[in-house]
């Protein structure tokens, strides 16, 4: 830029904030791929998780009442239990496993569950099937649960507590029978013990005989010394058959005290707990399904979020253009309502909010030039539209209160700058670049509310303007208007025409608009992509129609408002 500067301008709290911050993500390289969100940080999963809240809500409440429609068409299934205590006993012979700690619950509970799944007990129930049981532990016994499950809660009162009382009779019966096959079966054990026994004394009683019938004192005297040798060989044998004998006899015995003792069903095992009729439906459980089908919903609600914008290619916030171009970015304009064609928001409403954000991005382009001065800017787009025509000739008049400043209008296509400004097209640029005329003829003074700086429109319409432009009279103009401190150009779309790669080569500075909501980000990389191959300096991005810009900037505005104020008094 020219050190021949008009004035110092004053820079507002707002502005340096804003390109502070805009100049410190510029200085930091960026990799990221603009089609992927897997490199988004958390605050821009959160923003897109805010944008579309209201979405995620509706996908919730659709599947909740989805969800409690369905529940509503399913049968009601009820259940209930009836419970049998088993009682222990310290007879070895009625419950021969220990009569508390998780073996007896373990063993014991295996064999009861063994024993009403059978068809036997399925038998004698009537059932189809075997009912469901579970086994646990009470005090010195445990606990058969019997539970039935179905749609009708009187039938299923009524099936628990058949299970349990054919249970109680049908163990009852089936310890009896046991107990009497027990008794049966020892003295089997005792007659086949006698047998052995009485063959072994039949070999003494034939001695004892013997000895009863001689006369001779010979034969007695060896009639007594075998049967001494044969006791004395057949003794050991019997003394282990008297005991087994005694020992069956003892255990018939207690057996037989513990089929007095079993004089009714509810000795062994007792109905502790009928069952009653339930009231209250087990499925379908109306609160779980609402909690999943709102915690499925959330989760579909937050994966279509993302899927559309992963889908949607549209420029939605500051962090994917940076992300599509790699570039910082100079300013935000919010959305305003132009009334006419020669509208310039920084003449009519110079204390509006976007009049401001303008401000920013002059500001930008000075702190841009620190260093590196920068003495003529282009500003363009990827596509038309996105509104940069109308930045142009608002920085220029920003910059005009300053410094000299010259506006070109270099879209001899479809050209705007002089509509908005109320001047005439007659001559114009494309008529210095073919010789019809001079710089001198071609320059304009625009003047309004205090604000003046020159003009040079678009001229008059040819057939190819890339032609002129590609000749060395465009970089000589450039040239001769070195005592500008400021050239704003507005050039045509990137993609669109070449006309602003081909414009961007004999300037130091290019500025990219782009519009939230409208712009491709494919576009608007590729048109990065584009001006990088003319060899000049991007500067940066300046992204329209910025929706945060209201409440995130309200403050400074209204400070700026009341500094003019306090100023006028």
């Amino acid at each position: 830029m020219s050190a021949a500067v008009v004035g110092v301008r004053p820079v507002n709290v707002a502005e340096l904030q804003h390109v502070r911050g805009s100049f410190c993500m510029a200085e930091q390289p960026s990799n990221q791929d603009s089609s992927s969100l897997a490199v988004l940080d958390l605050r821009a999963h959160l923003a897109i998780v805010r944008k579309y809240w209201w979405f995620t809500v509706l996908v919730v409440v659709c599947a909740v009442a989805v969800a409690f429609l369905l529940t509503q068409r399913q049968e009601r299934i009820y259940s209930t239990s009836a419970q049998v205590l088993l009682r222990s006993s310290e007879n070895s012979f009625l419950f021969p496993f220990p009569a508390t700690g998780p073996l007896a619950l373990n063993r014991e509970g295996e064999i009861e569950t063994l024993y009403v799944t059978s068809p036997a007990f399925t038998e004698a129930a009537l059932l189809k099937s075997p009912p469901e049981v579970k086994v646990a532990a009470a005090g010195t016994g445990s606990t058969l649960t019997f539970n039935a499950r179905g749609a009708v809660p009187e039938d299923l009162a009524a099936a628990a507590n058949v299970w349990a009382q054919t249970y109680v009779t049908a163990r009852y019966a089936e310890t009896l029978a046991q107990n009497v096959e027990s008794i049966e079966f020892l003295q089997a054990l005792i007659a086949e013990i006698a047998e052995d026994r009485d063959a072994i004394r039949v070999e003494v009683d034939f001695y004892d005989d013997l000895l009863a019938e001689t006369t001779d004192p010979d034969e007695y005297s060896r009639y007594l010394s075998q049967m001494v040798s044969i006791e004395t060989l057949l003794q050991p044998q019997l003394a282990p058959l008297e005991a087994q004998i005694s020992e069956y006899q003892r255990q018939i015995t207690e057996f037989e005290s513990v089929a007095r003792f079993l004089d009714s069903p509810d000795v062994s095992a007792q109905v502790s707990q009928l069952a009653e009729v339930p009231t209250i439906p087990v499925s379908p459980n109306v609160t779980r399904n609402l909690v999943v089908a709102a915690a499925f919903g959330m989760a579909l609600g937050i994966a279509l979020t993302y899927l559309r914008e992963v889908i949607n290619d549209k420029i939605e916030g500051a962090r994917s253009v940076e992300q599509a171009t790699g570039l910082a970015i100079l300013g935000t304009i919010p959305g305003y309502q132009l009334n006419s064609d020669q509208v310039v928001e920084v003449i009519e409403r110079p204390k509006s909010l976007a009049a401001e954000r303008y401000e920013a991005v002059l500001t930008a382009i000075e702190f841009a030039s620190i260093g590196e001065p920068v003495s003529s800017v282009l500003f363009t787009s990827a596509v038309p539209g996105d509104g940069k025509t109308t930045t142009a000739v608002n920085v220029a008049a920003l910059a005009s209160k300053y410094m000299n400043v010259l506006l070109v209008d270099g879209d001899m296509r479809r050209p705007r700058v002089h509509r908005m400004l109320g001047v005439s097209n007659s001559v114009g640029l494309s008529d210095v670049l073919a010789g019809e005329a001079t710089r001198r003829d071609a320059r304009q003074v625009f003047e309004r509310d205090g604000i003046r700086f020159d003009v040079i429109t678009s001229g008059s319409k040819v057939q190819d303007p890339a032609l002129l432009l590609r000749g060395d009279g465009w970089s000589l103009l450039v040239d001769e208007l070195f005592l500008y401190d400021l050239v704003i150009i507005d050039a045509p779309p990137v993609l669109a025409v070449t006309d602003a790669v081909l414009i961007g080569r004999a300037v130091n500075g290019q500025i990219l608009l782009t519009r939230l909501g409208a712009t491709k980000r494919s576009d608007l990389a590729e048109a990065a992509k584009l001006l990088a191959t003319n060899g000049s300096r991007s500067l940066g991005v300046v992204v329209n129609r910025d929706q945060e810009s209201p409440d995130k900037y309200s403050y400074y505005g209204q400070y700026a408002e009341q500094t003019a104020e306090t100023a006028d008094a």
